[in-house]
């Protein structure tokens, strides 16, 4: 993996929450799991273990909140371990109808050239640009 794809993981994770739901097995590591700074409602995201429990819990938190915009808002920052990035972390920022921006930041493990493990932690308001 190079520092080129780990910065395109964050951009197709992206996609994946803005509905690209196919993209789960694709970007997504076997094991994935995902830990949420902020409370969640159902389903509840510490039982998601795979790609395609992920890929539901994106398509029902989607269904519950209408027509949501994700968007990377800063360059993505690559760990790099030896000869291959182990991790990925970007700011990015969500909009929706009639509310204001939100922006959040996303801490994301790789593991042969998947995203294995994602922190998520989204504001109460939009990051300075």
């Amino acid at each position: 993996m190079t520092r080129a794809t780990a910065i395109d993981l964050a951009t197709q994770w992206t996609a994946f929450w803005n509905g690209d739901l196919a993209l789960a097995d694709e970007i997504l590591a076997p094991d994935f799991r995902i830990e949420f700074g902020a409370a969640a409602v159902e389903p509840d995201p510490t039982l998601i273990t795979s790609p395609g429990e992920m890929a539901e819990f994106v398509e029902a938190f989607r269904a519950r909140r209408g027509d949501l915009r994700f968007a990377l808002q800063s360059a993505a920052l690559v760990e790099q371990s030896g000869d291959s990035p182990s991790g990925v972390a970007f700011t990015w920022t969500v909009e929706r109808p009639g509310s204001p921006v939100r922006s959040g930041i996303d801490l994301c493990g790789l593991v042969d050239g998947k995203i294995a493990r994602v922190w998520s932690v989204t504001g109460e308001r939009a990051f300075p640009s």
